[in-house]
């Protein structure tokens, strides 16, 4: 089993990586329910064919509520009903709730979480590739809304995450490719290393080779971690993690996210982020096209049209920008970013163009 701590003044906690660790996991999650009850949280697709699991878990004394799959969930009324569920059947602050699903059941069970009582301990399972290297560590929960993505939410530390990267055998390639922009934006940000392997390794983890898997969500978790544990709460550092995602969230909530998945709305937004980088100047050609190049191997979708202007605006509904001002992270090389305070507007504009318009041979 890979261990990879997460260090934080009073939260500190672990993360367990293991293929097959998922039978375990009524074991597993009982220490951290204190005398209270348990509630997992799950989606119905997630409840139907993981079904053994389910009852395993309700034998050992855990209540289920399943939210209707998709991203559409991720409302405050969704939420509302997670916490009428638990009052209803007298759940306390010892009581634990246990995420069992992609990033949409992981911020909603942390963002519910945070709220019951003032705040009960939860515990992330993440099932899919984008959680199990992203949303599951760092604390992040929250919902979206009409105007943009996760703008309502807290920073709710969890107890403990457990990953088996056994869950991702079926994962339809779709979401494997989804989770997978998040592993290349690691690689992109923070080490080369990673970069490298997946380059040579592509195959071998689009294949669900397990040594391969485990390789990268380790990787991308270790790496994460040692973000978070020296910026909780996105002051400085933690910002790197945003790479990619000024430009994704826009395209996302200008296609009513639905055209695109999370993963492949950020994949767009890296590659028009090292558009701009190299219109400002911060990085090599060299660079860009192998960042380009590994996107597209990876499944980038092919540029859709868009309206650039509504693009461009949707970029300042952003929790980063400040003072209606864009903050921005930037490629420099594999392996190190740069943050741009009000990047020049027709190099960010470059950017939306390389990523919203496709030549007219291209277009669908």
């Amino acid at each position: 089993m890979t261990i990879v701590h997460v260090k934080l003044a009073g939260r500190s906690y672990d993360i367990y990586i293991q293929a097959g660790l998922m039978k375990s996991l009524p074991v597993l999650i009982k220490p951290y329910c204190r005398g209270g009850r348990c509630l997992v949280l799950t989606d119905g697709n997630l409840a139907r064919r993981y079904a053994s699991l389910i009852r395993d878990l309700r034998k050992a004394g855990a209540l289920i509520y399943a939210v209707r799959p998709g991203e559409r969930s991720k409302t405050l009324s969704t939420v509302e009903r997670i916490l009428t569920f638990m009052l209803r059947h007298r759940f306390d602050r010892d009581s634990l709730l246990v995420a069992l699903g992609g990033g949409v059941v992981g911020d909603l069970g942390g963002f519910a979480a945070s709220l019951f009582m003032r705040g009960i301990p939860y515990v992330q399972v993440p099932t899919n590739l984008l959680s199990q290297v992203d949303s599951s560590v760092g604390g992040k929960t929250g919902v979206n809304h009409a105007l943009g993505k996760n703008l309502i939410g807290s920073f709710h530390q969890p107890r403990a995450v457990f990953i088996d990267p056994a869950f991702l055998k079926t994962l339809p390639l779709k979401e494997l490719l989804s989770g997978f922009a998040e592993v290349i934006k690691h690689g992109i940000i923070r080490s080369s290393r990673l970069f490298v392997f997946l380059e040579k390794n592509l195959d071998r983890i689009l294949g669900r080779k397990m040594k391969a898997l485990e390789y990268v969500v380790s990787e991308s978790c270790r790496i994460k971690a040692e973000v978070v544990s020296r910026d909780e709460r996105e002051k400085d550092l933690r910002a790197i993690l945003n790479f990619g995602h000024t430009y994704g969230h826009a395209v996302e909530a200008a296609t009513g996210y639905r055209r695109y998945t999370h993963g492949e709305a950020v994949m767009l937004g890296m590659a028009a982020a090292t558009v701009t980088a190299a219109s400002l100047g911060l990085i090599r050609e060299k660079e860009a096209l192998r960042i380009r190049r590994l996107l597209e191997r990876a499944g980038m979708p092919r540029k859709a049209d868009l309206d650039e202007a509504r693009v461009y605006r949707g970029m300042f509904i952003d929790k980063k920008a400040r003072s209606r001002r864009l903050n921005m992270v930037f490629p420099v090389r594999v392996g190190a970013v740069e943050m741009v305070h009000a990047p020049d507007r027709a190099a960010v504009l470059a950017g939306i163009r390389a990523m919203v318009r496709a030549p007219a041979g291209e277009r669908r």
